[in-house]
């Protein structure tokens, strides 16, 4: 369902130009208007200054950039953030300066340990542009978009999609579970669900794109969080870690954690492979349809 997978082209055995150390994810899940608003931060290590980074979400949906929230000191989803971390991983926004201080982390002996504070600017003036779109290709069974005019350096983009209509039917529609999967996941639910679902006609250019993102783009980001809440009624769905590799994040607060759930996933290396991956699943239990609890499920 939701997440997202990012890429920056790089031959097969090489390491590509763009890290990206970080992704969160809030979700906002509004099953009266039947849509679920999405917004992503991607944390960008750039060490090109002609790198694109590309981003494929399942379904038809629209990529914008609304890195400006960050600007604002009062925005919703960066006082969540603010406030979740605040007990262990401080995390500072500095709207004057434009940019944002967070605990980084890397990769040792396969293991995610924390590198200390990293700065990263806003990052404004970026292009993104359609690369498979609902507009351009109305049979299109996933969308693609590139990120240009990423400078040189850290920087953060706050990027927003809208799931509703046809693909919210598909992918959430009136099931009591849904599942939120991560990026390598991501891939393979778009390449064996939802691609065979493409017009004949164009089903191997499809294909064709989908095997070079995964060979040629994909990134996994050290770092996947994973935020849900819910500001109407019905309350907060529930939320469980269907795989060992994404974790509760624990909310002291317990007002905020009455209306949020988080997750964090840390990418683990795969020694015999010497990859990443980032392959987790989360089951979402609806609360305001009656049906199978996600305990069963599980």
């Amino acid at each position: 369902m939701a997440c997202v997978s990012v890429g920056s082209y790089h031959l097969p055995n090489e390491e590509p130009a763009i890290e990206v150390p970080k992704i969160v994810e809030y979700l906002q899940f509004l099953p009266s208007q039947r849509r679920l608003d999405t917004w992503v931060d991607i944390f960008i290590k750039n060490q090109s200054e002609l790198a694109p980074l590309r981003v494929l979400r399942r379904g038809k949906v629209k990529i914008e950039d609304v890195t400006y929230e960050w600007k604002n000191e009062e925005n919703l989803l960066t006082r969540i953030l603010k406030e979740i971390h605040e007990p262990f991983d401080h995390i500072e926004v500095d709207t004057l300066n434009e940019r944002i201080t967070a605990n980084d982390r890397f990769l040792y002996f396969g293991l995610s340990k924390k590198r200390g504070n990293e700065t990263y600017k806003f990052l404004t003036g970026a292009e993104i542009l359609p690369i498979i779109s609902k507009t351009e290709q109305p049979d299109a069974p996933f969308s693609l978009y590139e990120i240009r005019n990423i400078p040189p350096g850290n920087s953060v983009i706050r990027i927003k999609s809208v799931i509703e209509g046809e693909t919210y039917d598909y992918l959430i529609g009136d099931e009591k579970l849904f599942y939120i999967y991560g990026g390598d996941v991501l891939v393979k639910k778009a390449r064996y669900s939802d691609l065979p679902l493409a017009n004949e006609n164009n089903y191997e250019k499809y294909a064709k794109i989908i095997d070079d993102f995964e060979t040629n783009y994909m990134i996994t980001p050290v770092v996947y969080e994973i935020i849900l809440f819910a500001d109407e009624p019905p309350k907060l769905p529930k939320a469980v870690p269907l795989t060992p590799d994404i974790s509760t994040y624990y909310i002291p607060n317990e007002i905020l954690s009455s209306k949020v759930h988080c997750f964090i996933c840390y990418s683990s290396k795969f020694v015999m492979k010497g990859y990443l991956k980032n392959d987790f699943i989360i089951g979402i239990e609806r609360q305001d349809i009656e049906g199978f609890s996600i305990e069963k499920a599980n």
